[in-house]
């Protein structure tokens, strides 16, 4: 409920949105963050980063936001992330697509292929809808629910190379086997990783994709002040407030980055 309100709070016009996120931030009923959101102007795009220039709700789902409008969110990737879209991948399959952040961006970013995004939950649908509808790409996302190993194999099917992102906590385990979707050894993966206290751990996962991928394990890592994108205002955050509003976790997230071998 409270993210909701925030929602429609930051989207009230000046001055009023700063004068009721301040008194709710000060009365503790809205988190701090809202409060960096005012000083960074209130954006309405991504400021730096693979998507800067993306249009964007002020609304995330199950994740920070104001990492996204910075271009820092899950900054670990980026690097691979333009080194997959290199290769003009033909079809993005996106598993747990929440509003849409990787799914709009690589919308915009590859023009000519097919998106599908899988999402169980249906307000996370809704605010991807938005933000396809707000960046014009609306037409080229398919936007489906439960990502089935029938669904999955049938998107991958036709694919002349494939990119999957992949955040689905902890099913990925089960959706993501090459021996259920043969599909999978043709494609460019990025992977959150999900591990258990029993089989489904790391090595695991990695061991399917030894024979026909080049696989890679990423760690998140602690933002630090020198991670602020030089495309953001700063005057009025200090330091430690620049390093509080690109924060997304409390702990450590690994990711898997498969790439197909040629």
């Amino acid at each position: 409920m409270k993210s909701k309100i925030a929602y429609y709070i930051r989207t009230l016009p000046r001055p009023f949105n700063y004068i009721v996120i301040n008194t709710l931030v000060r009365l503790g009923f809205l988190n701090p963050q809202n409060r960096y959101y005012l000083a960074l102007g209130c954006p309405k795009e991504i400021l730096a980063g693979p998507f800067v220039g993306l249009r964007y709700y002020p609304n995330s789902h199950g994740s920070m936001l104001l990492p996204k409008f910075l271009g820092t969110y899950e900054k670990e990737l980026s690097d691979t992330l333009c080194e997959m879209t290199r290769e003009r991948p033909d079809v993005v399959v996106d598993i747990g697509s929440a509003e849409g952040y990787y799914a709009v961006g690589l919308a915009k970013l590859l023009p000519d292929a097919r998106i599908i995004t899988f999402d169980v939950n249906s307000v996370a649908n809704a605010k991807l809808l938005k933000n396809a509808r707000l960046n014009r790409v609306a037409e080229r996302i398919d936007i489906r629910e439960a990502c089935t190993f029938d669904n999955l194999k049938s998107v991958l099917e036709n694919a002349r190379r494939p990119l999957i992102i992949s955040d689905c906590e902890g099913y990925e385990f089960e959706l993501l086997d090459p021996t259920k979707v043969k599909g999978l050894n043709n494609a460019d993966m990025i992977v959150e990783i999900h591990p258990d206290k029993g089989v489904n751990t790391v090595a695991h996962f990695v061991e399917r994709f030894t024979a026909t991928h080049k696989v890679d394990v990423v760690t998140s890592e602690k933002r630090t002040v020198s991670d602020w994108p030089s495309q953001a205002p700063s005057g009025k955050m200090s330091d430690n407030e620049k390093v509080q509003a690109m924060n997304e976790r409390p702990t450590a997230q690994q990711w898997v980055v498969l790439r197909k071998i040629s």
